[in-house]
């Protein structure tokens, strides 16, 4: 493959977002599609910050919670702690549900190549019997 060829499919995949990385075939050559990072390099890439928003943040056993990200600087991964064993790797996970009172540290860990950054919050859980008189 000519190095023209290799540098007409730099440029066409320079305007693809940060967020994603994925190769391209081209007669059996592969080429990775560049990363934000690739393109303009690690030192100019801000670490990313992790943000999300929740709903709601604290009700009666078995609670619903819907989980937003609203994390800045082009994070490329997200991993999701919910405080009960279980994870989540999508950048807007599904609701998840609660079914024991109790707090729960609810931890977001977003990734990019300059860096990693956590946010923590507690969803409070109560028993249905709470303020039965």
């Amino acid at each position: 493959m000519s190095i023209a060829v290799i540098l007409c499919i730099v440029l066409l995949c320079s305007a693809v977002s940060a967020q994603t990385s994925t190769s391209i075939t081209v007669t059996g050559t592969v080429v990775k599609k560049p990363t934000l990072c690739d393109i303009i390099g690690k030192d100019h890439v801000k670490k990313p910050v992790a943000i999300f928003d929740y709903k709601p943040k604290n009700g009666f056993a078995p609670l619903v919670v819907t989980f937003k990200d609203k994390s800045v600087h082009a994070p490329t991964s997200w991993n999701w702690s919910f405080g009960d064993g279980t994870f989540s790797n999508k950048r807007n996970p599904e609701a998840h549900e609660y079914r024991k009172f109790g707090g729960y540290h609810v931890v977001l860990t977003v990734k990019n190549c300059a860096g990693v950054n956590r946010m923590a919050r507690y969803v409070w859980v109560f028993p249905k019997w709470w303020w039965i008189k």
